[in-house]
């Protein structure tokens, strides 16, 4: 076999394999692509729909957009199961519903989970006096199905 024949069956043999590489590998990379479009500002918006139906006692809300293995660790260090967490925000027990700020998020991906740490301010008005406090707060998004969904929160005090 000639040079110039080899050279043009490398050719042929590498345009092929490239070929064959651009079409198979999007499809390969599909799954993954699937799980990253879940964004940081995605996570965020999730964190916040749950905080505002915290703020509001919205159990829908809070059921929409909790996992149904949903388990919190709050301020006082008690652990909730979801069912006590949905109870606890009963209608019948709203209060004042406060403003509450999302401050300094911080996100990490994992490879089937996102985590969201972020600082909670809370200001509220009592009687003519304005109060005001921050928590922090963890919380882990995982999938359910096909949604992602918050899986637990856990909530520390901030001195």
């Amino acid at each position: 076999m000639r040079l110039n024949q080899q050279v043009k069956i490398n050719l042929k043999t590498s345009v092929t394999r490239w070929i064959a590489a651009s079409i198979c590998f999007p499809l390969l990379m599909a799954p993954v692509s699937a799980a990253t479009n879940f964004s940081s500002s995605d996570a965020l918006g999730l964190v916040q729909k749950h905080v505002q139906a915290q703020a509001n006692f919205d159990q829908k809300s809070l059921e929409a957009v909790t996992h149904s293995q949903y388990v919190e660790v709050s301020p006082a260090g008690e652990v909730d199961e979801r069912a006590k967490m949905l109870g606890f925000y009963a209608p019948e027990n709203r209060k004042q519903i406060p403003t509450v700020e999302i401050l300094e998020p911080v996100f990490r991906e994992l490879p089937e989970a996102k985590l969201v740490i972020a600082k909670l301010r809370y200001k509220m008005q009592v009687g003519e006096q304005s109060r005001q406090f921050s928590i922090r707060a963890s919380y882990l998004l995982c999938k359910e199905k096909q949604d992602w969904k918050i899986c637990s929160a856990q909530y520390t005090g901030i001195r």
